[in-house]
């Protein structure tokens, strides 16, 4: 998430960075927003 947000570097460079595909951190970052989003509202919930 830093890479992308502190960082500003785009799926393509953080791929090369951890030699894993651009597909493959696509599916990371995503799922790591989805984890956050859950955890905010869960936390707003409570």
């Amino acid at each position: 998430m830093s890479f992308y947000y502190e960082h500003e570097m785009n799926l393509k460079e953080i791929a090369m960075v951890f030699e894993l595909t651009e597909a493959r951190v696509s599916q990371i970052h995503k799922k790591a927003i989805s984890t956050l989003n859950q955890k905010l509202a869960d936390w707003q919930s409570a």
